[in-house]
């Protein structure tokens, strides 16, 4: 999600106004992709190694803990909240 939301967004110019309306002036589209390609691609890696050390850390933490079973494995599967679409098409609306 952080990659293609904060990231991605570096390399196109609808995501920040001011480099659309620069787009709209006749600055090339893809002017961010060939000028920011190292630094995206540099704070890509520095975010995939975060993650994938994290993630690492707290699979080990967790190898040695015990299964946890599923607590009500045979409860049937119910919709609530069904008085609150009315307020959500409102919204929407």
């Amino acid at each position: 999600i952080f990659l293609v939301s904060n990231i991605g967004g570096s390399l196109t110019p609808l995501g920040d106004p001011p480099l659309f309306v620069g787009f709209l002036r006749g600055v090339d589209f893809f002017w961010t992709t060939a000028s920011l390609w190292r630094e995206t691609l540099f704070v890509v890696v520095v975010v995939l190694a975060v993650f994938l050390a994290i993630d690492l850390i707290l699979h080990r933490r967790e190898a040695g803990a015990p299964k946890i079973k599923d607590p009500t494995p045979d409860t049937k599967v119910r919709l609530r909240g069904l008085a609150n679409v009315p307020l959500l098409a409102g919204v929407i609306g």
